[in-house]
């Protein structure tokens, strides 16, 4: 496999009501028939931040967990769950944690070619942000329970500390990494399990999207408007055919 040096460009972000702020995209590593593009969305482009009760947010005040937070650029990538063999996957935890924590941004996109480990690689990410106090749980989406189910148990192998809880199968189980599909989980935050929402909108840190280019549809999208979180978007469509949708909710310019 071919990798090369990131390289990181600006682009007009597609949400014109956010200030004058660029998006960035980083081209960081050639993977087989294809290449693996990183995009990162300005703190300002996502909007005015909303305050909730201490009891929505899934660990500690908001201010308690900054002040105990490691350094992400310091923190080792676990290379047991990915990078060992294939550096192009540090490459983009590294870019992505960069966006996170120097940028101050709070949306990314994430695109790399079939067979290039997606999966494992945001498992990586995911741990790289617990033990640096980033986050404390993660909701994992998926538009199909068969995507769900892969997903569960490449955590429960890789990451397994975690506690995966597959919400499809296991809604009255606790842990740390939470998956669902989409329409479970609207069920849960729309008070229709129990009648009561099981979910406030700071219970996850990170929301991780796989396959953002067919997953993120307008119906869905109360999702993302009820959770206060870091979005992480998967996919492996090449940029040309990503959802008009996914650019939207990433405040991305189409094509």
């Amino acid at each position: 496999m071919n990798c090369v040096t990131p390289i990181v460009r600006t682009a007009s972000p597609t949400d014109r009501s956010c200030d004058n702020s660029t998006s960035t995209w980083c081209s960081f590593a050639t993977i087989s028939s294809g290449l693996c593009f990183f995009w990162g969305i300005p703190t300002s482009s996502y909007g005015s931040k909303a305050y909730f009760r201490e009891d929505h947010f899934s660990g500690g005040r908001p201010i308690q967990r900054r002040t105990a937070r490691k350094k992400l650029a310091e923190t080792k990538i676990n290379t047991a769950i990915a990078g060992h063999k294939r550096p192009y996957q540090q490459r983009a935890i590294r870019a992505i944690a960069k966006s996170f924590e120097a940028d101050g941004e709070r949306k990314a996109l994430l695109v790399m070619a079939t067979g290039s480990g997606k999966t494992r690689t945001v498992i990586a990410l995911v741990d790289l942000l617990m033990r640096a106090g980033w986050v404390k749980r993660v909701l994992f989406l998926a538009d199909r329970v068969a995507l769900v189910n892969q997903a569960a148990g490449a955590f429960k192998a890789h990451l397994p500390d975690s506690a995966p809880v597959n919400l499809v199968t296991e809604r009255t189980s606790d842990g740390r990494v939470f998956l669902s599909t989409y329409p479970t989980m609207m069920n849960l935050i729309d008070g229709k399990q129990d009648s009561k929402v099981k979910f406030g909108p700071g219970h996850f840190d990170v929301i991780v999207i796989d396959e953002a280019h067919r997953s993120v549809y307008q119906k869905y999208r109360a999702i993302f408007s009820w959770f206060d979180s870091l979005l992480v978007g998967l996919t492996a469509t090449p940029k040309d055919d990503v959802d008009h949708n996914t650019y939207r909710l990433f405040h991305l310019e189409d094509g």
